[in-house]
């Protein structure tokens, strides 16, 4: 017997028919025989560019006309009020590992410049820091109560931006012995007549002027120490406060023991503001 025409009992498997496409032997065009390209996921890829449009695509733009709302949430990370139908993701104030894929892309946004940190878990937007509306939108996500009034050095950095404050002035009667974020929270047992206070947004804070009274009102080695003295300049010439009406609201105030006081240090701004 040739070799040939040996046989085997071996299983030899047979291939199966080629048969014509169903839709008339016609090619996929969106195949045409070539690899399918991989699908990439790129919800997250955002976190780790520096450019514009990386900043953009993980942080949605807001429109810049209306002040800022959104929904109060446990850790403070959205801001207090929402319009109806509003986008959740759009509202966030406050970041944390929550709303980052973790430490690493917070680090790097806050190295490029797009996130500003307040402590190591928790940060802004930058350019939510350059708005009035967006500041108090801040400022209202981080307070433990929405009734609150900021006053002192939260309400002058609502009113004037630059770098956020060491620590939260609040007008109350409740004292809160937590940090809030890293910062102390100042809480100011004064009653301020409603109309030194003003709406910004969700935010209630003191009027540029009673700002100006309650930073004169803190003690004196906290007015030079911290540069509150430049603060109350600024407030001053920015917003044209007349030094008079910061008089007339001390009056009111006879009643602390530091309204004497703090009308020596506004009058000796009544030369240069």
């Amino acid at each position: 017997m040739g070799v040939h025409d040996r046989h085997t009992e071996a299983y030899q498997p047979m291939l199966p028919l080629w048969q014509p496409p169903a839709d008339d032997g016609r090619p996929d065009a969106a195949h045409d025989g070539k690899r399918r390209q991989p699908r990439i996921d790129l919800r997250k890829a955002a976190c780790f560019t520096y450019d514009d449009a990386g900043v953009d695509g993980l942080f949605p733009r807001r429109d810049a006309t209306r002040p800022p709302h959104g929904d109060a949430a446990p850790d403070g990370a959205r801001s207090r009020h929402m319009d109806a139908g509003g986008d959740a993701a759009a509202q966030t104030v406050l970041y944390t590992y929550d709303n980052l894929p973790g430490p690493f892309a917070m680090r790097n946004l806050v190295r490029a410049g797009a996130l500003v940190a307040l402590d190591e878990r928790h940060a802004y937007r930058s350019t939510d820091g350059e708005t009035l509306y967006g500041r108090a939108a801040i400022v209202a996500a981080m307070l433990p109560n929405p009734q609150l009034v900021a006053c002192g050095r939260a309400a002058a950095w609502v009113w004037l931006g630059g770098e956020f404050p060491s620590a939260v002035d609040v007008l109350s009667t409740t004292h809160y012995r937590a940090p809030l974020m890293g910062r102390p929270i100042n809480v100011r047992e004064r009653r301020v007549p409603p109309k030194q206070t003003q709406l910004v947004g969700p935010l209630t804070v003191t009027t540029p002027e009673r700002t100006v009274c309650d930073l004169a009102m803190c003690p004196p080695e906290d007015i030079y120490e911290q540069s509150l003295d430049e603060l109350i300049l600024r407030l001053l010439r920015h917003f044209t406060i007349d030094i008079e009406d910061c008089l007339l609201i001390l009056e009111g105030c006879a009643y602390l023991h530091a309204a004497q006081r703090a009308r020596e240090v506004i009058a000796d701004f009544a030369c240069i503001a």
